[in-house]
């Protein structure tokens, strides 16, 4: 599922970036351009999960997967459990082993999760 720009209909002129919309106008929000635009995120098409650690004000405004005010998703919770069950899955189907000759070294992360000390991890399937 993805998000979909549900067409709106201004009711009143409104002027954005000196652009001006009519009242009685359709408006398609793009809500998928705030996640591409170079001025907020550098190099957004580049796959980098570290960039969401610290958030600027700007950027913390312009990533909404769920939607923001009264017109926010109703499932955001159920979908935030599902990706937290689906991990669960995940983990469940797969076994972890650190590679032949690791030296395991635990090390807490700030984020809490207890990982090796830069060691290759492999997975293989039960």
């Amino acid at each position: 599922v993805a998000p979909m720009p549900i067409p709106r209909v201004s009711a009143t002129d409104y002027e954005l970036n000196d652009f001006m919309i009519p009242a009685g106008h359709v408006v398609v929000p793009l809500y998928l351009y705030p996640n591409l635009d170079p001025n907020v995120w550098p190099e957004p098409r580049t796959f980098n999960p570290d960039r969401f650690e610290e958030l600027t004000p700007l950027q913390n405004k312009a990533y909404f997967p769920y939607g923001h005010g009264p017109r926010s998703c109703i499932a955001s919770d159920v979908a935030q459990t599902l990706h937290k069950l689906m991990v669960v899955q995940l983990l469940n189907a797969y076994s972890l082993h650190l590679t032949c000759n690791s030296n395991f070294e635990q090390v807490a992360s700030p984020n809490m999760i207890v990982s090796p000390n830069n060691e290759e991890l492999f997975f293989y399937f039960n």
